[in-house]
């Protein structure tokens, strides 16, 4: 039933990280401009890292996904068996 409405989806994701970024940047106080800058600089250099290594390692296993679970399931059959 939601179907009729991932045409907006795209939409809605900019709108949503253009509202976070004003509300952001609305929120500054005036003498710590420099420690908050400073803060948001790290967190998004920290997410860009975890999402970007988690995006990659999520492709490389569905790449390989039959390496993956092979040795996988023969661990499982020896431990049954």
């Amino acid at each position: 039933y939601l179907l009729p409405y991932t045409q907006y989806l795209n939409t809605l994701a900019f709108s949503l990280y253009s509202a976070t970024f004003v509300l952001t940047i609305a929120t500054m106080q005036t003498g710590h401009i420099k420690f908050q800058l400073n803060q948001l600089c790290w967190t998004i250099v920290v997410l860009c890292l975890t999402v970007g290594q988690m995006k990659y390692i999520m492709h490389n296993i569905f790449n390989g996904l039959f390496w993956f679970t092979f040795p996988f399931l023969l661990v499982v059959v020896n431990d049954i068996m």
